[in-house]
């Protein structure tokens, strides 16, 4: 995992406050703003672990952001049949 990750880019991909972040990562929010004010990331395993997972949600959240619309429109041309996701993607 990259060293310097960009926690305020992640809680804001996310839509949450520092408070919010520091929650998921079960730690006081003051933790939270020092990483972003310095730029640095956690050096705690536990704690990466948990924003690893957090990024890879992110991800999630927004290929679902991404084909989402498509796919609702592929349902309206198909009269609400069964929808293909590798169709959906290649559009």
């Amino acid at each position: 995992m990259d060293s310097n990750i960009d926690l305020r880019k992640l809680r804001c991909r996310m839509g949450w406050t520092s408070s919010d972040l520091a929650r998921h990562l079960k730690v006081e929010s003051s933790e939270v703003e020092a990483w972003e004010k310095q730029g640095a990331s956690p050096k705690d395993p536990e704690i990466l672990s948990r924003i690893k997972f957090l990024l890879r949600q992110a991800d999630m959240c927004s290929d679902e952001v991404k084909t989402g619309p498509i796919a609702e429109n592929f349902l309206d041309e198909s009269a609400l049949g069964q929808v293909d996701s590798d169709r959906v993607k290649e559009r």
